[in-house]
């Protein structure tokens, strides 16, 4: 997967910012186990900070009944964005003072909305967030 993405950003995008649009483990800028390294790694190794790994979370998501499902564990960071009270915002982990708790290691459920206790930083750019993520709606034919 990675070949061919890299074969495909240098020979037929040559010069272009490019949009690739993956998720959860496959955005990591590192090996996520000794078994799996993500598509994400093999980008930053080639781009380095020409590439940019934006993940995305959210705090829960609205059941066909309008509940909200897959809550993060207590601990997750998703809470403490939930309490912030904003539909959806971007943080930009490049940017961050180094006195920030985002810089050190915190839980969060980046991947798959597994609670997971990672410095987030050391695999991924850049966190997008979404407060509750809302059952999708389709237009009438």
């Amino acid at each position: 997967m990675a070949q061919n993405l890299i074969y495909q950003i240098d020979s037929l995008y040559t010069n272009q910012k490019v949009v690739i649009w993956c998720s959860n483990i496959h955005t990591f800028s590192r090996r996520y186990s000794k078994a799996y390294r993500p598509m994400g790694a093999y980008i930053k190794e080639k781009y380095a900070d020409a590439s940019y790994m934006l993940n995305f979370t959210s705090f829960a998501r609205e059941d066909s009944k309008g509940n909200l499902v897959d809550k993060p564990g207590k601990f997750a960071v998703e809470n403490v964005f939930h309490r912030r009270n904003l539909p959806y915002f971007m943080i930009d982990l490049r940017g961050l003072s180094v006195n920030t708790f985002l810089k050190d290691e915190f839980v969060s459920n980046l991947n798959q909305g597994i609670d997971e206790e990672k410095a987030w930083t050391h695999y991924i750019d850049g966190i997008f967030y979404i407060d509750i993520n809302q059952n999708p709606t389709y237009p009438e034919e």
